[in-house]
C-alpha cells in the first residue's frame, strides 16, 4: 500500500507543474519518511499539520494527500489527530486546508475543503456526498 501512497503523492505534485511560477509546492517532512530513512522511530520529529503547503496563484493553503481503496465511503480514521487539529485551527483562523483524496478503485481525485469534513457528523463520508469536489 505504501507504493500506492507514494504514487498518489507524486501525481498530486504533478498537478501543479503546468502552473510554473504561479505555483509553489512546499512538501513538509513526514514522520513516516524520517522513520523510513533512518530505520528507527522518529520520536524527535514533531507531527506536521499537513503533507504540503501550497501557494497557487496568490492563494496559500495546507494540503493533506490521502489514498484509499475504501468503499463505499472515505473513512475519517485515515486522518491523524494532529491533522484534524491543524485543519480546525487553520479554518477557524480563516485559512484554507484541503484534503486531496485519490479513490484507488476509480483513480479519481477529490479536493475537499476541510470544513466539509469538520462539519460532517458521521465517522466517514460517502463518495456520492463529495462528488461535487471531483477534479
Amino acid at each position: 500500500m505504501s507504493i500506492v501512497w507514494k504514487d498518489a503523492e507524486s501525481e498530486f505534485e504533478s498537478f501543479f507543474a503546468p502552473f510554473g511560477k504561479r505555483a509553489h509546492v512546499q512538501r513538509l517532512t513526514d514522520t513516516a519518511y524520517v522513520r523510513g530513512s533512518t530505520g528507527r522511530a522518529a520520536s524527535f520529529k514533531d507531527a506536521q499539520p499537513s503533507d504540503y503547503i501550497i501557494t497557487l496563484e496568490g492563494t496559500t493553503f495546507y494540503a493533506e494527500v490521502k489514498s484509499t481503496q475504501s468503499e463505499p465511503s472515505f473513512p475519517f480514521s485515515m486522518i491523524k489527530k494532529s491533522q484534524w487539529a491543524a485543519a480546525r485551527m487553520v479554518t477557524a483562523a480563516g485559512g484554507h486546508y484541503r484534503f486531496y483524496i485519490r479513490r484507488e478503485t476509480t483513480k479519481r481525485w477529490y479536493v475537499v475543503p476541510a470544513v466539509v469534513f469538520i462539519t460532517h457528523t458521521a465517522k466517514s463520508i460517502r463518495w456520492h456526498e463529495i462528488d461535487g469536489y471531483l477534479i
